[in-house]
C-alpha cells in the first residue's frame, strides 16, 4: 500500500478514502484569488472544455480517411465518449484522494494532526 508522506499529506494528497470522496462530494467554490470574485459551474467547467475542442481539431483531418462518411461519427463520438470516461474518472480519483482546503506547510499538519 502506498502511503502518502506528511509533505504530502500537508499539500492535501492524503490517499484513498470514502469519508474524502463524501466530504468532496458536492461543490463549494472557493473565491478565486486573483480577482476576488467567487468560481461558478461555468469558471471550473472551462477546464473540460479545452479537451473538446481538440477533438474538433481531429475531425478537421477528415479528408485523409477512406469512408468519411462512416468515420468521422464514430471517430468523434468515440472521442467524446472516452474523454468524458477520463475526465470523470480523473475527478472521481482526485475527490476521493484529495482534500478540498490545504496549506502545504508540513509544521501546521503535523500539529492539527
Amino acid at each position: 500500500m502506498l502511503t502518502p508522506s506528511d509533505e504530502q499529506k500537508a499539500k492535501g494528497f492524503v490517499g484513498l478514502s470514502v469519508a474524502n470522496f463524501e466530504a468532496n462530494m458536492w461543490p463549494e467554490f472557493s473565491q478565486d484569488s486573483v480577482n476576488d470574485k467567487p468560481h461558478t459551474f461555468f469558471t471550473v467547467f472551462a477546464v473540460f472544455f479545452p479537451a473538446c475542442a481538440g477533438i474538433d481539431a481531429g475531425a478537421s483531418l477528415s479528408g485523409d480517411l477512406k469512408d468519411p462518411v462512416t468515420a468521422i461519427p464514430k471517430g468523434t463520438l468515440g472521442a467524446i465518449g472516452i474523454t468524458f470516461i477520463i475526465y470523470v474518472t480523473v475527478g472521481l480519483l482526485a475527490g476521493g484522494s484529495s482534500l478540498r482546503y490545504a496549506s502545504g506547510d508540513v509544521e501546521q499538519y503535523l500539529v492539527i494532526d
